[in-house]
């Protein structure tokens, strides 16, 4: 009887072994997505892997750290229950088509550097909502302003100054 026992043990022990490795083998493997291909040149093939690797090799501690100010940015703003609305952000953008000279050249200027309109957008609410965060705790007086002029008078005492230069260029004539 004991040794039914025993290989009864042993029966669902295989069982279960079995039943672990058919749900193990179903589930996807993280580590067999990352040696997908993500470009080849010839034969050689540069996988996810390497590709996130270098990524992260070049710009991970500046990607990292402006997550991190924006995570922090948003958690002031949300304490200080600071709103931005669409109407803001509209208007921000706004003086932005302005700036660049119309919608079309703001528009190429934001491909030029990979952003979409909805980028840009997230970008003014950052922005405003630190504005606002900072506004908060500034106060600048009168006083302040004339106490600093007055502390950094030869910065802004500069003599006047011009560049001038000239072309010359000989007048060719042609006497027919």
């Amino acid at each position: 009887m004991f040794n039914r026992l025993k290989s009864g043990k042993y029966i669902i022990l295989v069982l279960v072994m079995v039943l672990a490795l058919g749900i193990t083998g179903c589930t996807t493997n993280e580590a067999a997505k990352n040696d997908e291909v993500v470009a080849k040149i010839g034969d050689v093939e540069i996988t996810k892997d390497e590709f996130y690797d270098s990524l992260v090799e070049q710009y991970g501690e500046e990607s990292l750290n402006a997550m991190i100010s924006d995570k922090i940015i948003e958690m002031e703003v949300k304490k200080a229950n600071i709103e931005i609305t669409q109407e803001d952000i509209d208007e921000e953008y706004g003086k932005m088509e302005d700036y660049y000279g119309g919608p079309e050249v703001l528009e190429q200027t934001m491909a030029q550097y990979n952003m979409s309109k909805e980028d840009m957008q997230e970008n003014i609410k950052l922005n405003l909502a630190m504005k606002r965060l900072v506004a908060e705790d500034v106060e600048v007086t009168d006083a302040e302003i004339e106490e600093f002029y007055a502390e950094n008078a030869e910065t802004f005492n500069q003599e006047e100054q011009v560049n001038a230069s000239h072309i010359l260029a000989q007048q060719l004539m042609v006497v027919i």
